[in-house]
């Protein structure tokens, strides 16, 4: 049990500083996606039943319930992560805790919260409104429960599975550390807990199984099938495509990560703390590191791979990494050990400050603007007359929900043949722009420079035409079809 007050202050500050950044400056063009999968949720929709939706549906179940309660915004469902993300540090530094030597716990715990709530992909998306900060902490949930030693191996198991089965339903990523548990619990010998805990999974499962029975088939497209062939850029594979293009893409990946300060720091802590841990705690060090290892390696495997993947990876790599430090540290002078462990500290808020202010472009609060422009929109949208906007976090924050087939417009450019498409509800790019060049919509949200603004005309077909917006993004609005 975690009783000092170094670690509750450090997971207090941290998780106090994670919630102020989900309410003022986290955004991602992505997570409009999630967010109106939630609010079509609330209005009585289905996922595949009634509209694309290539995600498993768990973390968007929990939204729409979390947004029925605390209501339908964005802070909303910022606040909601920020809550998940908290739990999540808690238990990380139960972890740490655990494989730490017990003369530096309280070093542990802290070092461990810091370089979660520090590390840049946690900041960035285990704010917003996307599945990552529910995964996170069920897959923690899950290998502090299967490395637990003093719970009845049955109840311990089954709790376990279920937390892995629930983060499957919320992100197919989650598979991965899923097969690393199984295959950790097969490796030592824990066969006891290996039928709970595939009978938890099953129970966690169960949100998507029952989503999923509405439409079966277009589940198994959606969340499969699209995935498999068409998922990517235009012009690429999927993750069933494996050329020249997509292993280069794959390269720069993990070029990225090798530059990052705050991965390379982590990645040699881990090694030096991996012995120290697995004496300490052999069963808890050992899953960390085969979750780590596993689910790193597995994440390449998706095309295209984004650095923000392997966010799923950081409580339990930076784990070891306390464990390194500690272990460090018990080698030097007192005076030596606090220079040294302030200086891993202070190293690795340099690497998120330079991370930050290298994307400082795109560091705004772009939701306050996009509601502010949301609001002009609809006061000046006749109703039931349609509205396009370009992209499902402009639609979220609109009281019209948008016309069918573009809830979800993910698979609007990737090449899938109209004849599978339509019933799937997927409407082509081509398709959208014959519809805005139609003049089938009262009003248009487009950003600035989009080049369908001149190349369909459309300052031409409306008579109203205003921009908006103070920073990288500045929103046009067209209304009054001529």
């Amino acid at each position: 049990m975690i009783r000092s007050r170094g670690t509750w202050v450090a997971l207090f500050a941290a998780s106090a500083a994670l919630a102020l950044y989900s309410q003022t400056l986290a955004w991602n063009p992505d997570e409009g996606v999630h967010l109106m999968t939630a609010k079509l949720l609330l209005a009585g929709r289905l996922p595949y039943r009634d509209f694309f939706y290539q995600h498993p549906p768990g973390y968007a179940l929990l939204a729409a319930g979390w947004m029925r309660i605390f209501g339908e915004s964005w802070r909303s469902a910022h606040a909601l992560s920020a809550c998940l993300a908290a739990a999540c540090l808690y238990l990380t530094a139960r972890l740490a805790f655990r494989v730490a030597d017990p003369a530096r716990r309280t070093t542990a715990t802290v070092v461990a919260i810091a370089f979660v709530s520090l590390q840049l992909e946690v900041v960035q998306f285990a704010t917003i409104a996307q599945p990552y900060a529910l995964c996170l902490l069920l897959g923690v949930a899950a290998a502090l429960l299967l490395s637990e030693t003093a719970t009845s191996h049955r109840a311990a198991g089954f709790a376990a599975g279920l937390c892995a089965g629930m983060a499957v339903s919320a992100s197919l990523l989650m598979t991965a550390p899923l097969a690393a548990e199984i295959g950790w619990l097969c490796r030592h010998g824990r066969y006891r807990r290996l039928p709970p805990f595939l009978i938890g999974v099953v129970v966690g499962l169960m949100p998507l199984a029952a989503v999923a029975a509405a439409a079966p088939h277009a589940a198994l497209f959606d969340m499969v099938q699209f995935h498999l062939r068409y998922r990517g850029v235009p012009g690429q594979p999927g993750v069933a495509g494996v050329d020249r293009a997509v292993l280069l893409d794959q390269a720069r990946v993990v070029a990225a990560g090798a530059r990052s300060i705050q991965a390379l720091l982590v990645a040699v802590l881990a090694a030096i703390g991996w012995r120290t841990a697995v004496r300490n705690a052999p069963a808890a060090a050992s899953l960390c590191a085969a979750i780590a290892v596993v689910t790193g390696v597995a994440l390449l495997v998706p095309h295209p791979t984004f650095a923000r993947y392997f966010v799923l990876i950081v409580p339990f790599a930076s784990v070891l990494a306390a464990a390194g430090v500690c272990a460090l540290a018990a080698r030097v002078s007192a005076i030596a050990a606090r220079i040294f462990v302030t200086a891993a500290l202070v190293a690795f808020v340099a690497g998120l400050g330079r991370s930050i202010y290298q994307a400082r472009a795109f560091v705004y609060p772009y939701w306050s603007e996009a509601q502010e422009v949301m609001e002009r929109a609809d006061a000046i949208t006749p109703p039931g007359g349609p509205m396009y906007v370009d992209g499902e976090n402009l639609y979220f924050l609109s009281r019209w929900l948008p016309p069918a087939g573009l809830e979800n417009t993910y698979g609007a450019n990737n090449g899938i043949p109209p004849a599978i498409a339509a019933p799937m509800h997927i409407v082509s790019q081509s398709e959208i722009d014959a519809w805005l060049a139609s003049g089938r919509f009262a009003t248009a949200v487009l950003f600035e420079g989009d080049d369908r603004v001149d190349r369909l005309r459309l300052r031409q077909m409306y008579a109203r035409s205003d921009a908006y917006g103070r920073h990288h993004d500045r929103f046009l609005v067209l209304a009054d079809r001529r």
